[in-house]
């Protein structure tokens, strides 16, 4: 019996080119799925960012995973292998977010995470009956959601069915929930609010039967809970581990927490910083946040040794072409080492969505411009186009020789701003090329993708 799992691929992979085999983690979501699998099957895994389409073979069950940029490719793929008589499944967090959109091009739906959902199918699907969905058992998403914590058990990834086109840096995940609400992001929404912690001595035995040196932590907010990061940290500290990961800005706020991460060897944290104007964040509900604490909260990290890459979204309703501008100056005082921009983007499943829905501000329905990096909105204060012009407008500037000589104080400093600095602008001229195109067909359009 075999098996084919894959990841499907997005627009924004055009503008990395070779250079996203140096800046993509290896993808947990497939090596997860594989291990999984019950003993016996031939598992063949296909990231489609890195790898060229899987178009050839005969499986007898197809799974595909996506996001919502990515759903309309993953569509065109459990199609195509429908047709070749496998049996197909649809998973990851678009489908989770809209199972019945997903459920009308895959025999089976996985609606949660794959550790809750996949054992059953699998049992049911050996016994020939298996359902049309299967649901994790934290709630219906699109409610309020919220909660205590729920362990989860997910067994160790199967590596070594990936093929040798990552970063050297290897990703583990210890707790893929993150409690906070804010409105557009749909972590939140997939995982309704709650902490989902592995069991530390699991995440301890993986990071050792590595052996590696350098980890990312992917957690979508390592230290939100605060007793779990704790316990987790200190056990991580013996292992002598050089990592990054995520976080939230007020974990500077906690100088335990500052301290435990320290010990346990991180180097760097992804911090959302968002917005510089507070109406903004208090819209969001991005309740971590506080602007004249910002510059504070960097220099707190960066005495613990803890580089920042920070996070920024542009068109929250009280943006403005001039108030994006502006925030490039505030990046500088704040003193972020590596600033990242996206476009906000809501969703299909977040608040954020529902809300642009109900007040007509849509302006498609087309996910494969739902990738951060496109207007999918009517913004409140500008057209759609000067928002795309203002994000690849920060990209550029944000990267200029100049900022790059004032913010990098050694040769990593550098060599990653150089980076940056490539991926910035191969974004930058996406959202240009996309816009000229759209200028002259007159719609949200892109290239079609097939098989």
């Amino acid at each position: 019996m075999k098996a084919l799992f894959i990841l499907a691929r997005d627009a924004t992979y055009r503008a990395h080119g070779a250079f996203t085999r140096s800046i993509s983690y290896a993808p947990l979501s497939l090596t997860v799925v594989a291990a999984l699998t019950p003993p016996g099957w031939e598992v063949t895994l296909v990231d489609e960012g890195v790898q060229p389409p899987r178009t050839t073979g005969s499986f007898d069950v197809v799974g595909v995973s996506c996001v919502a940029a990515s759903a309309p490719r993953a569509y065109e793929l459990t199609d195509f292998w429908k047709r070749r008589g496998a049996y197909t499944l649809l998973g990851g967090i678009h489908p989770t977010l809209a199972p019945d959109e997903a459920a009308r091009h895959a025999d089976t739906t996985i609606v949660g995470f794959a550790e809750h959902c996949l054992p059953r199918f699998w049992d049911d699907y050996t016994a020939g009956r298996p359902q049309a969905r299967y649901e994790d058992d934290l709630g219906p998403r699109g409610g309020t959601g919220g909660g205590g914590p729920v362990v989860l058990r997910t067994p160790r990834p199967r590596r070594d069915l990936l093929t040798n086109r990552y970063m050297s840096a290897v990703g583990v995940i210890a707790n893929q929930g993150c409690p906070h609400r804010c409105t557009f992001c749909a972590i939140g929404a997939r995982c309704l609010h709650r902490s989902l912690p592995r069991p530390v001595a699991d995440v301890v035995d993986e990071l050792t039967s590595l052996g590696a040196r350098r980890v990312v932590m992917l957690d979508p907010s390592l230290t939100s809970d605060r007793e779990y990061a704790l316990e987790l940290l200190a056990a991580m500290a013996p292992l002598r581990l050089r990592w990054g990961g995520l976080a939230t800005l007020d974990v500077a706020d906690d100088p335990p927490l500052l301290d435990a991460l320290t010990r346990a060897g991180c180097m760097g944290l992804l911090i959302g910083f968002e917005s510089v104007t507070p109406t903004n964040l208090a819209r969001a509900a991005k309740t971590t946040n506080a602007v004249p604490a910002y510059k504070t909260a960097v220099g707190r990290l960066h005495e613990h040794g803890i580089r920042v890459l920070g996070t920024f979204v542009a068109g929250f309703d009280d943006d403005t072409p001039d108030s994006l501008a502006e925030t490039l100056e505030v990046i500088d005082e704040i003193g972020v080492d590596l600033p990242r921009f996206g476009i906000l983007t809501p969703f299909p499943g977040t608040p954020l969505h529902r809300a642009l829905r109900a007040q007509g501000r849509l302006l498609t329905d087309d996910l494969r411009l739902y990738d951060e990096t496109h207007a999918v909105f009517a913004p409140a204060r500008m057209s759609a186009a000067a928002l795309e012009d203002a994000y690849a407008r920060s990209w550029r500037e944000a990267y200029t020789y100049r900022r790059i000589r004032a913010r990098a104080s050694d040769p990593l400093s550098w060599s990653l701003n150089l980076a940056f600095r490539w991926h910035g602008r191969a974004l930058a001229r996406l959202v240009e090329r996309s816009c000229t195109d759209r200028a002259e067909s007159g719609s949200h359009r892109q290239e079609e993708t097939t098989c």
